[in-house]
């Protein structure tokens, strides 16, 4: 599943940049997609990944913000809060993509991008979601 690994990079980027700058949705993917080399099939996981998050993101905080004790999403660095959006929206709306499995691949995106305290963090609050027995699929 390396080609799943590298489109949840490509959609991290993709999102930390639609934070950051005014650019739309295809831009930042296509921008991500070229500097990454991504293939066909992990080029569009990540536009499933970013526009599922894009197209969700008010429930997709709420339910973050509701799971994180005494943070608000616009409070969280901006690595740690897309790394757990990402996340959310696999626990939520991918039936094929189990819950551990996409608490370790954010954990291990939390690790690589942000900081020291990032990973535990990120466990944390997807860990609470998951325990609280909030899914969609």
């Amino acid at each position: 599943m390396r080609l799943r690994k590298k489109a949840r990079e490509a959609a991290l980027k993709a999102l930390y940049q639609l934070d950051v700058t005014d650019s739309g949705v295809d831009d930042c993917v296509t921008n991500v997609a070229s500097e990454m080399k991504l293939t066909i099939e992990s080029l569009e996981y990540a536009k499933t990944l970013v526009g599922g998050v894009r197209n969700d993101l008010k429930g997709i905080d709420a339910l973050i913000s509701e799971h994180s004790k005494n943070w608000d999403t616009s409070r969280m660095p901006v690595i740690d809060r897309n790394v757990i959006r990402l996340a959310v929206y696999e626990i939520t709306k991918s039936a094929d993509v189990p819950f551990k499995v996409a608490i370790d691949e954010a954990v291990e995106l939390a690790k690589k991008y942000g900081s020291a305290e990032s990973g535990p963090f990120v466990n944390g609050v997807l860990d609470a979601i998951v325990k609280s027995g909030v899914t969609v699929r």
